[in-house]
């Protein structure tokens, strides 16, 4: 049943439709509209049938789209309190003078396709939450457009495609798009602030953030995003928040700018096809759990800002092959609450699982070694290697065999090279070890 409303007088819908409230499956309404009238289609939708509606041509108040206008849950709630009972609304067309559209369709699980209004600058919180039909490729925010709120897009499941957000967009609030199944957005120059679990268990494949983005309050904000191979954090940033990239399981490029002072605690545990990662020359604290179980990772070169590992930090690096620490003090290690005894390299006993192994390579300062070698929690290794890290950016250890010419830091060509020594080849410093051969 169709039915084509021309409002003269806000109020009056239902009156205007009379008998065919309830029996209506698709509805135009045209003229000045106000929450009287929402009332009245949210009612047409949940006591009635109907499916497709079209405000286009409405004239709604102040230009927004209320709180609740289309879900109220005092009434569609069971008695029990044990479920909601929803709308059946599949399709609405809005009006292109809307500005703000409030949490008015939380629940509206039947929903299948939005297009937002060309003058639309804020989505209200839960304004779309458990939208679990909508499942369209595409939704483009319009010019213009500036604030998502918290759990706009909670639990739209088959919601994996496309997210278009424009230049004039500042904030993305928590939860904004968590557990949604989208695979793509981008993030524009302009945009300031990403709040907690905003792409929470996302399928976002990469993520480039803009240097306009300092604020990332809370934590857990692309944590779970199991199908994320690359992210780039934006310049200025000076800490990463806790839980940021938790198991992001294929995570294989990190660009973390020098900015950084602190990684935040299990900021990116469980990365764990994370094999090269660059630590920020300004680093001083990394906290607990922050690159645990970090599988594959190779090398790791903490900068002389080095001031404190949290516990269990560095536990579990199955595949790294030699840690340097350029600090002259050996950096605070935190004692694990959940496993006593426990450094933040692992469990000092050689039958624990969970544990970087002792006899990995430390590389320290020249004149050092001994007051690592007697520090709270570095004294979990048993080879420790001095040597001297002036001016060296980039350092790369390694037990390569690669052709090449060598040349010590000042350029000239090396025959015989010394132990535990910094030369250059092919472009790179690395760190020779007695036994490398064709270098």
């Amino acid at each position: 049943c169709f039915l084509h409303v021309h409002m003269t007088d806000a109020g009056t819908l239902e009156q205007m439709m009379g008998d065919k409230l309830n029996s209506v499956d698709s509805l135009i309404v045209d003229g000045p509209v106000n929450e009287q009238d929402l009332y009245t289609m949210w009612k047409a939708s949940f006591k009635g049938r109907l499916e497709c509606l079209d405000i286009k041509n409405a004239e709604l108040e102040d230009s927004v789209i209320p709180d609740n206008a289309f879900f109220h849950i005092d009434e569609q709630l069971s008695e029990d309190s044990s479920y909601i009972n929803c709308i059946r609304l599949r399709r609405i067309v809005f009006p292109d003078c809307v500005k703000r559209i409030g949490s008015a369709f939380s629940y509206a699980v039947k929903l299948e396709n939005i297009e937002l209004p060309s003058n639309l600058k804020v989505l209200g919180d839960y304004c779309f939450s458990d939208c679990v039909s909508l499942c369209q490729e595409r939704i483009v925010f319009p010019e213009g457009f500036e604030e998502i709120g918290s759990m706009a897009f909670l639990s739209c499941r088959k919601l994996t495609g496309e997210i278009v957000l424009p230049s004039t967009i500042k904030t993305i609030k928590n939860g904004a798009f968590a557990q949604s199944r989208i695979t793509k957005c981008n993030f524009p120059e302009g945009l300031e602030e990403i709040g907690s679990l905003a792409f929470y268990a996302c399928r976002l494949k990469e993520v480039v953030l803009p240097n306009s983005c300092q604020r990332l309050p809370g934590d857990n904000h692309f944590c779970f995003n199991y199908d994320l191979e690359s992210i780039t954090l934006p310049e200025g940033i000076e800490s990463i928040p806790p839980e940021f990239l938790r198991e992001c399981i294929s995570l294989k490029s990190l660009r973390i700018p020098d900015s950084v002072k602190q990684i935040g605690s299990g900021a990116m545990y469980r990365c764990i096809e994370l094999t090269d990662l660059k630590m920020p020359k300004n680093l001083r604290v990394m906290w607990s759990n922050a690159l645990d179980a970090c599988l594959k990772l190779k090398e790791v070169s903490f900068p002389e800002t080095m001031e404190r590992l949290g516990s269990e930090s560095c536990c579990d690096w199955q595949s790294v092959k030699r840690i340097s620490c350029a600090a002259q003090v050996p950096p605070l290690c935190d004692e694990s609450f959940s496993h006593q005894g426990w450094a933040p390299f692992g469990d000092y006993t050689s039958d624990s699982g969970r544990r970087t192994r002792q006899d990995t390579p430390v590389y320290v300062p020249t004149g050092t070694s001994e007051a690592y070698r007697n520090a709270k929690g570095w004294d979990y290794f048993e080879n420790f290697i001095e040597t001297d890290f002036t001016g060296i950016d980039g350092l790369d250890i390694q037990d390569s065999d690669r052709k090449g010419i060598l040349y010590d830091l000042e350029g000239r060509i090396v025959k015989a090279p010394i132990d535990n020594h910094i030369y250059v080849r092919d472009g790179r410093k690395f760190i020779y070890r007695k036994g490398m051969v064709n270098y």
